[in-house]
């Protein structure tokens, strides 16, 4: 556990970027206080974009969260999926953001999850 919160705390240039902006909306990646390990924030701003689906990765310090975008028609709401590393979950997994708002969805070790 010390080993991943080491990871989380740390951002290098050899690893790519904890955040993410595009026409003002925006996924940024955060470390948590340990319980939940990490944070993922969105804020979905209406923007006019080429492509209605975009992926992308962010990373802060080696944990890596992949990011699904599913842009709403118009003023639509977004839709975000979140795949975290193997041994991780996403609470929740899937979360639709209105426009001009934001959303949070933490990032727990998947330990005794179910139990």
């Amino acid at each position: 556990m010390k080993t991943i919160l080491a990871l989380l705390a740390m951002t290098t240039a050899a690893h790519a970027d904890p955040s993410r902006n595009w026409g003002g909306s925006s996924a940024t990646l955060s470390a948590g206080p340990g319980t939940p390990m990490a944070y993922v924030d969105f804020f979905n701003r209406l923007t006019v974009v080429n492509e209605m689906f975009m992926a992308f990765t962010l990373d802060l310090g080696g944990f890596e969260v992949a990011v699904d975008v599913d842009h709403g028609p118009g003023d639509a709401p977004d839709r975000y999926t979140i795949t975290p590393p193997e041994g991780f979950i996403a609470v929740p997994q899937i979360l639709e953001v209105e426009e001009g708002e934001t959303g949070r969805v933490a990032i727990y070790r998947a330990d005794g999850v179910g139990a």
